[in-house]
C-alpha cells in the first residue's frame, strides 16, 4: 500500500502542494523541536554535516535550522521527487536532482535524517538503506510523528480536511492553484487525506523502534525512544 505522492504518475503540482502544506504545518507547530538536541548530538559526531532524505519542501529543517544549535550545521535536502519551495537559509541547500536512497550512492561520513519518511519503505528496504549507509561510515537519524490509534486517525482526518480548507490561504509559499484545488475542485483535500491516513497505518511499528534496532546485524550502536509535546509524540531512532 503506497501513498499517492510516491507514485510516478501522481501530478507534480499536487505533490508539491501536499508537501508544502505538511511542511508548513511542521514549521508552524515546531513538531520536531522536542528532539532537536538529539539530532544535534548525532550531527556533531559527523562534522555537523547532514543529508536529509525524503525532504519534500524541507519543512522540518526550515524550522530546526533557525535554532542556535544548528547555525553552523551544513544541511543538504534531497528527495526522489525534489520539491524546492522559496528561499532557504544560507546553511541549507536543496539538491534538485532526484535522490532515491535505494539506488543512489551515499557520501561518506554524514548524518542522514529521515523526517516522517522512513515508513514509506518496506522492512527489507529499510534494512538495505541502513546497511548501505553504515557501510559508507554514515549514521542515520529517523523521526516519525505518527502511530496508529483512534485519536491519531481522527487528528489526521481533521487536519487534512477542515484545517486544510481553512488554512489554505495562509500556507507558504502562497499559491492561487492551492486555493483552486482546495476550495473549487478539492483534489488537495482528497489526496492529502488519503496519504495521511495511509501514513498513520504504515507507522504502526513506530512503537517498536528499539526492537527494530536490536534486530539489525550491522551497527555499532543505537539510541531509540520517544518524546512528548503538546501536539503529540515524536518517535526517533539514531543508528551508527
Amino acid at each position: 500500500m503506497e501513498e499517492l505522492e510516491d507514485k510516478i504518475w501522481f501530478p507534480n503540482y499536487l505533490r508539491q502542494q501536499q508537501t508544502e502544506y505538511i511542511g508548513w504545518l511542521v514549521c508552524v507547530f515546531k513538531l520536531y523541536e522536542p528532539i532537536a538536541a538529539k539530532i544535534n548530538e548525532a550531527a556533531s559526531k559527523k562534522g555537523n554535516s547532514i543529508k536529509d532524505v525524503g525532504s519534500g519542501s524541507g519543512g522540518p529543517w526550515l524550522s530546526l535550522s533557525k535554532l542556535p544549535i544548528f547555525q553552523k550545521t551544513k544541511i543538504k535536502l534531497t528527495d526522489k521527487f525534489p520539491q524546492p519551495s522559496g528561499i532557504y537559509p544560507p546553511n541549507i541547500t536543496y539538491e534538485t536532482v532526484s535522490f532515491n536512497p535505494l539506488i543512489e550512492e551515499f557520501s561518506n561520513n554524514e548524518l542522514l535524517t529521515f523526517f516522517n519518511a522512513f515508513h514509506h519503505f518496506s522492512d527489507i528496504e529499510k534494512q538495505e538503506i541502513i546497511g548501505r549507509a553504515l557501510a559508507q561510515n554514515n549514521s542515520i537519524f529517523i523521526a516519525e510523528i505518527l502511530s496508529p490509534s483512534f485519536i491519531e486517525y481522527f487528528k489526521i482526518l481533521f487536519t487534512t480536511t477542515i484545517v486544510q480548507y481553512i488554512l489554505a490561504p495562509f500556507v507558504k509559499p502562497f499559491r492561487l492553484s492551492r486555493l483552486f484545488f482546495t476550495w473549487i475542485i478539492p483534489l488537495n483535500i482528497f489526496t492529502v487525506t488519503y496519504d495521511g491516513l495511509i501514513s498513520v497505518y504504515k507507522c504502526r511499528k513506530n512503537r517498536h523502534m528499539e526492537s527494530f534496532c536490536k534486530s539489525l546485524p550491522f551497527k555499532n550502536g543505537y539510541d531509540a525512544g520517544k518524546t512528548s509535546s503538546l501536539f503529540g509524540k515524536v518517535y526517533y531512532m539514531h543508528i551508527w
